[in-house]
């Protein structure tokens, strides 16, 4: 029987609405407001930190009357849990940018004396026409010959 690593065992259950779940406790600096701010019940937002220090095995929140103040463990958990929802985040960006059929990237590759002329000209009237496209330029030494990448163009 192969043995699972700890951080595969930990992957394998761990949901990002616990770790929202467990955002929104830090912010609040108790589970009962963050059960109110989220829609839950405070005794399923205390269920969900119980599973999370279960699955960690660490004490993620000192309680008090007061409320919750986060460990160590939970100000690294914190930490690295913000750094991954920034990026799932910059992801969906990718995404919808991606998926769009207006938008998109198109790199154009001209000798410098273009650039300031005819080319302005049309540039402006694509960028009314297309205002989601991203447009780079490149300039192009007509005396060397220079291959291209058109793959990924959209029409």
């Amino acid at each position: 029987m192969s043995q699972i690593a700890p951080e595969d065992h930990v992957g394998r259950r761990l949901k990002f609405r616990d770790l929202q779940v467990f955002f929104a406790v830090v912010q609040a600096g108790s589970m009962a407001k963050a059960a109110n701010q989220l829609g839950l019940t405070q005794p399923a937002v205390s269920e969900i930190v119980a599973g999370l220090e279960l699955m960690f095995s660490v004490r993620l929140f000192d309680r008090n009357p007061r409320g919750v103040q986060p460990t160590i463990y939970a100000r690294a958990l914190l930490k690295r849990g913000r750094a991954a929802f920034d990026e799932l985040r910059q992801a969906i960006k990718d995404i919808d940018f991606l998926s769009d059929p207006q938008g998109g990237e198109l790199q154009i590759g001209c000798p410098a004396s273009v650039l300031g002329g005819t080319l302005s000209l049309a540039v402006e009237s694509f960028c009314r026409q297309y205002p989601r496209v991203i447009l780079h330029f490149d300039e192009v030494n007509l005396s060397r010959p220079r291959l291209s990448n058109f793959a990924g163009a959209r029409t």
